[in-house]
């Protein structure tokens, strides 16, 4: 299918209906991600606002759906939860009208205007390059799980064997399933609008992000480094040795590409078509440059405030990607220990107990490989190691 003939497609008097409620169930999520972001973080950067909205207004859902689907199930009780939360958010906004009007208003610039048109571009390009990625074999054990979620399948088991609780990266799933269920319509739709949702959403927040540091064209190439040239940051988790000896090799039939930057070699995801394929990685990627924008550029005077959102941040991650968890959570015992290396010790162990309290109440709430692991059998491979053990 060509551009003329997508656009035409997209734009269809005929077809619109068929994504018209998916349309709206996205918007909400922006409008209410955007409200809580600007709550939290104070900020006016409109692209960080738009890219930062985007997915907190999926995490804040994904924590929402976490908590009370234990106690209430199905289509009904997600659709009450959908609203209420939508409500709350309407219900900020208008408490606090004139803080938000406020960021829809910008004195126009020729370099903003340009600015502008290639951010649109790239979005667009975006849009239309997301119409040829191939799905594979996984997506149907992720979507028969998350359209179980909706009849009542929570804590999610695996519907074809009921014994076994998943480790399919639940939080993605969950929030897919809850979308499918408020808009009514099919899953591989739904499957590749959060795609594209998502992978749209983590461009605008790496680009806010850089433009708060370089307010020219080159915070436009972090987004495009980070996430167009290799297709997810490099070496997040893996095995670093094989990457390394593959990167210095000096076999003749080995050549330095772009394309050998994958997974396999200790990569993160390996193409843009990886990002919209496993789309479960662009959202937790998405939560895990906040989880680093909160500790690095943020300040947060409330320490309990700060580091509650940056575990309920990290456990998210773990919900949704494990293996970006892995990075936060050091990260997050570093930052507070350098914190209080000045403090008296009592004040250390009051504050560690009491986030240690925290970090177990959200780590049973929030669905995860780990809590899982501990109320599941499991014969198979593990998906990662910390250590590699030899005979």
């Amino acid at each position: 299918m060509g551009i003329k003939e997508t656009l035409g497609f997209i734009f269809s008097a005929d077809n619109f209906p068929l994504y018209r409620n998916l349309f709206l169930v996205f918007i909400v999520l922006t409008f209410n991600g955007v409200i809580i972001f600007h709550i939290i973080y104070k900020t006016y950067n409109k692209l960080l606002l738009i890219g930062g909205g985007m997915i907190t207004g999926s995490s804040v859902f994904l924590l929402i759906l976490s908590s009370l689907s234990y106690f209430f199930k199905g289509s009904f009780a997600i659709s009450c939860m959908f609203w209420i939360y939508s409500v709350v958010c309407l219900f900020v906004f208008l408490k606090n009208i004139s803080k938000f009007t406020n960021i829809l208003f910008f004195k126009l610039s020729l370099s903003r205007i340009i600015y502008i048109l290639i951010v649109l571009f790239y979005l667009l390009a975006i849009i239309l390059y997301a119409r040829s990625y191939i799905y594979g074999g996984d997506v149907f054990t992720y979507w028969g799980i998350a359209t179980s979620f909706p009849r009542g399948n929570y804590p999610t088991v695996l519907p074809w064997q009921p014994q076994f609780l998943t480790t399919y990266h639940d939080g993605s799933l969950l929030v897919q399933g809850a979308i499918q269920s408020l808009s009514s319509i099919n899953i591989p739709l739904v499957y590749s609008f959060f795609s594209l949702y998502m992978f749209s959403a983590l461009f605008l927040l790496i680009t806010g992000i850089a433009r708060e540091r370089n307010r020219s064209l080159i915070s436009l190439l972090p987004a495009n480094l980070g996430l167009i040239l290799f297709g997810g940051p490099l070496i997040y988790m893996g095995n670093w040795n094989k990457f390394f000896q593959k990167l210095i090799s000096f076999d003749s039939t080995f050549f330095l590409q772009f394309e050998n930057f994958k997974g396999s070699l200790g990569s993160g995801v390996n193409s843009v078509d990886g990002l919209f394929y496993l789309n479960f990685y662009a959202f937790g990627l998405g939560v895990f440059f906040i989880f680093l924008y909160t500790l690095f550029q943020v300040k947060i005077q409330n320490i309990f405030i700060k580091y509650t959102l940056l575990i309920i941040l990290s456990l998210l991650t773990l919900s949704i990607a494990e293996t970006l968890f892995l990075i936060e959570f050091p990260l997050l015992a570093a930052n507070f220990i350098f914190e209080h290396k000045k403090k008296p010790l009592k004040v250390f162990f009051t504050d560690l107990s009491a986030l240690i309290g925290i970090f177990t109440i959200f780590f049973f709430v929030i669905p995860n490989i780990f809590r899982d692991s501990l109320f599941s059998s499991f014969n198979g491979v593990f998906s990662f190691f910390l250590f590699t053990l030899y005979d």
